[in-house]
């Protein structure tokens, strides 16, 4: 077949199969890094934004926590008080998580659910126990409900951070892995378009070369016939 083509056309497909082989190469490789782009984006304005909030809102209830009994060791009301900014900042940060993503929307709205009755029971019987008006008949088992509460808010913000760094984890290891790939393929194109083209130029070439034969045979039939 390639002996009837001319040596032009079969440059040509050596050429034809050269290029063939990058705009294969570039397509995946472009394909490939569109694709990663998007995972980054995603991991730089949701996962990680998410990541950081969710561990904000961990040690900010630990903080919470901490003030309340102070405030009820030490007797200080105005440290209660100041817990408040801090709870305002949790609940801020569930909304900003339920902006970033929507599928987490009415989790977010039942954490900041729990937060607010946790919160509420908490500093008031912190300030019935500092302005000695406790009822201490009842406050025993009331401060044993809101504990209850306070490990399943805990465990409940604890998955929401745990959930996030696992897609970020997962972000980052679909991109490294689709890079190796683009990697390992783009190599696995580069040789087999060498293997190809270094078979197609051994076969052109032995072609040229029979081509160049019968023409240099018939040139000589031509000078012999001459001479004679």
């Amino acid at each position: 077949m390639l002996s009837s083509l001319k040596i032009s056309h079969k440059l040509a497909l050596l050429v034809t199969v050269a290029i063939a082989a990058f705009v294969i190469s570039q397509s995946f490789s472009i394909t490939t890094e569109r694709g990663n782009s998007e995972r980054l984006r995603e991991v730089r304005d949701q996962l990680y934004p998410s990541l950081e909030l969710s561990t904000i809102n961990r040690g900010l209830l630990q903080l919470i926590e901490n003030q309340v009994s102070s405030a009820v060791t030490t007797g200080d009301d105005q440290q209660l008080a100041a817990t408040r900014e801090q709870r305002d900042e949790i609940a801020s940060n569930l909304e900003k998580i339920a902006a970033l993503n929507p599928g987490l929307k009415e989790k977010a709205a039942a954490l900041r659910t729990a937060l607010n009755t946790y919160y509420a029971n908490a500093t008031r019987m912190a300030k019935a126990i500092i302005e000695g008006t406790a009822d201490f008949g009842r406050i025993g088992q009331d401060a044993a409900a809101n504990a209850d509460r306070l490990e399943k808010l805990r465990a409940d913000l604890d998955q929401m951070r745990n959930t996030m760094e696992a897609q970020l984890t997962d972000a980052i290891d679909d991109t490294i892995a689709a890079s190796s790939e683009a990697g390992t393929l783009s190599l696995i194109i580069l040789v087999v378009a060498l293997l190809v083209l270094v078979v197609l130029s051994l076969v052109i070439g032995k072609s040229i070369s029979r081509s160049l034969e019968q023409i240099i045979r018939s040139l000589r039939n031509m000078a012999s016939g001459e001479g004679d």
